[in-house]
């Protein structure tokens, strides 16, 4: 499993800004995945940013058929 993440320095985003969080989170991680989602929420809002909603696929998703666009 191969995964990559990308952070910017809270200076490059202005604080109030609204943002959407998204995991894509294998289910073998069990109460460790809800523990990541839920320091990136304490990140998101120590930056002074908004987390409007929150999206936690399971590691699965690539295969699955059916595709949400936002």
């Amino acid at each position: 499993m191969s995964s990559s993440a990308r952070q910017t320095t809270p200076h490059e985003v202005p604080p109030g800004t609204r943002l959407v969080l998204y995991a894509c989170l294998p289910a073998s991680l069990g109460e460790a995945a809800d523990h990541s989602v839920a320091s990136t929420r304490r990140y998101v809002a120590d930056s002074g940013w908004e987390a409007v909603e929150t999206y936690v696929d399971p590691e699965d998703f690539k295969s699955s058929e059916t595709v949400v666009t936002l």
